[in-house]
């Protein structure tokens, strides 16, 4: 059971966690010059250099596995190798996807400015931005030199820092293509501006051959001379710099090959705390404040509309389909509100028609399943985005809510039997991108594209999805991690064939031989008219008997199960 006030009180609780502790340290410092108190200090400097540390190691890193993974890009192979025999049409869309994947090189991190690669043979710089400079082959051959002799990832060229990899060199000993990541000398100095706010202090990333250095206020020159006499104070914790005393600390990382240094003013720490007690009491009782408005305003926002959704749901669940809620603001919840409300509309619109159904003998089974909506899986996607928006993870919200209104439109639209077998692929998609929130840790999917000559073809509604469902359900959902459902498509004479396979626990041939007797049972037992024997069925009654489903044991160990789809001459 929820709790109406436990996020308000939780951000009090955690705001006080942290502000009366900085407050007792600024208690301390102020009345005590005291060693203990210095190594308190120098402690915490360790910490926050360490930590920036580590994140530029990551974020470098990661930049790193993007670079070498672009190197062996096929169509950076094809310009490097074939492009004197490549047509004008094929060079030009290589160049093109080359430049995307530039692109989604420089979006990938907020350090990396420029991507390009150079290739020798085209006599050509491709940039993610423009297409039109000559290469410089002295420039490709230093380069390649460079980043094969150095032990760090970064490489300077013209006063610019770079992250280069070169293709493995031609029998000719020459360098087929060079692939240039420039990085952002201003989002790594916004970086170690970041690591300390002290106006006469500051930061610097420090090459440990001296070839390069980035400080936090751009006065590169003057920091020169601050290197040299910080290295001469050793491993002492204090120096004069340039008249006055100062606390540095320093970290070093050998993945980067450079020094991390911080350095702050000793009076910072010393004198400020006795000239703004009264402030710091201030900005205290403020922040507190503050943080109870957050928490409030936190409340109302996200935390009472989940409330209300989550005791919504829990009324649909006891059988109440006449509840409604309504929202004044124009947010995201008013969408799932208005969807929540068509649902429960749509659910006594089903209720009465399979009522219906039944005093006219079951007037069809189509109906009947396209009709079903599973409020345990509506749910848990909705307690997927509720801990989402607890998290305040509002992208993934509203991606999610993107999903599940695909989703909604789909279940909740009119009654038509059939549907275009794009619409029914697109369904699936947007179900399985919600399985695939849920188990985010431990399933990934590969779903092929819908091949163009199939999408216009009308199938029965809803014979993709509970295959989906019927994976997720009995082989992946309690898969702690290696899940992988795959669906794949592939034109055959006549025929489209529909594959799709998980990785669940393996089945032996009794069990496989067993489910196709089923299928075969499913066209006359009115027991197996649901799930996937119910697709089964309603396959053969729109296309014969050479369409349907059956089951086989897939080579990654779980069940396939393939659907086959005549295609109308006209789609050949």
């Amino acid at each position: 059971m929820f709790r109406s006030s436990s996020i308000f009180v939780k951000n009090i609780v955690l705001f006080m966690l942290f502000a009366v502790p900085m407050y007792g340290i600024s208690l301390l410092i102020n009345h005590s010059g005291s060693e203990h108190v210095k190594e308190q200090i120098f402690g915490s400097m360790q910490s926050r250099v360490h930590f920036y540390l580590n994140s530029l190691e990551e974020e470098i890193s990661r930049v790193n596995r993007l670079k070498k993974q672009f190197i062996t890009d096929d169509d950076l192979q094809r310009l490097s190798a074939l492009a004197l025999q490549m047509s004008n049409y094929d060079k030009r869309g290589a160049i093109l996807r080359i430049q995307q994947k530039l692109q989604n090189v420089v979006d990938s991190s907020l350090y990396v400015n420029e991507a390009s690669v150079h290739i020798p043979l085209i006599d050509r710089t491709i940039s993610n931005a423009y297409y039109d400079e000559d290469v410089a082959l002295s420039k490709i051959e230093t380069l390649a030199r460079e980043s094969e002799s150095r032990g760090s990832p970064f490489v300077v060229w013209n006063n610019e820092l770079l992250i280069v990899q070169s293709a493995p060199r031609q029998m000719n000993g020459t360098t087929a293509y060079l692939a240039e990541i420039k990085l952002s000398e201003q989002k790594l100095r916004q970086t170690l501006v970041h690591i300390t706010n002290e106006t006469k202090g500051g930061a610097m990333l420090i090459d440990r051959e001296r070839r390069w250095m980035l400080s936090s206020d751009g006065d590169d020159a003057r920091h020169e001379q601050w290197v040299r006499e910080l290295a001469s104070a050793g491993d002492q914790k204090t120096a004069a710099i340039a008249g006055e005393d100062y606390w540095l600390t320093y970290d070093y990382s050998e993945f980067l090959g450079a020094f991390l240094a911080v350095y702050v003013p000793e009076e910072q720490f010393m004198g400020w705390k006795r000239k703004y007690r009264l402030v710091i009491w201030l900005v205290t009782a403020v922040s507190l404040l503050f943080a109870g408005l957050f928490s409030y305003w936190n409340y109302r926002l996200i935390h009472k509309p989940l409330i209300r959704l989550v005791h919504a749901f829990r009324k649909m669940e006891k059988g109440d389909l006449q509840v409604r809620l309504e929202h004044r603001h124009e947010d995201e919840f008013r969408y799932l509100y208005d969807q929540f409300n068509a649902t429960t509309a749509r659910l006594n619109t089903l209720i009465s028609e399979v009522y219906e159904q039944k005093i006219r003998s079951q007037r069809s089974e189509l109906k009947q399943l396209q009709s079903q909506i599973n409020p345990h899986f509506l749910y848990n996607s909705f307690f997927v985005l509720y801990r989402m928006a607890q998290r305040h993870d509002h992208d993934n919200v509203a991606r999610f809510t993107e999903h599940l209104g695909h989703y909604f439109r789909f279940i909740t639209r009119s009654d038509a039997d059939e549907v275009t077998l794009e619409e029914e692929y697109e369904h699936m998609k947007a179900y399985t991108e919600i399985q695939r929130t849920r188990f985010s840790r431990s399933v990934e999917t590969d779903i092929m594209p819908l091949p163009d000559r199939a999408k216009d073809v009308e199938v029965p509604r809803l014979i993709l999805q509970p295959l989906v469902e019927n994976a997720f359900h009995h082989a992946l959902e309690h898969k702690q991690k290696g899940g992988l459902l795959c669906v794949r498509f592939q034109e055959e004479t006549g025929e489209l064939l529909i594959e799709v396979e998980d990785n669940g626990s393996r089945i032996d041939p009794e069990q496989i031989e067993r489910l196709n007797g089923l299928l075969r049972r499913s066209g006359t037992d009115m027991e197996l008219t649901t799930g996937v024997f119910n697709v089964h069925r309603r396959l053969r009654i729109k296309f014969g008997d050479n369409a349907g489903l059956c089951f086989a044991l897939g080579e990654k160990g779980g069940l396939l199960v393939r659907m086959r789809i005549p295609l109308p001459k006209e789609v050949e």
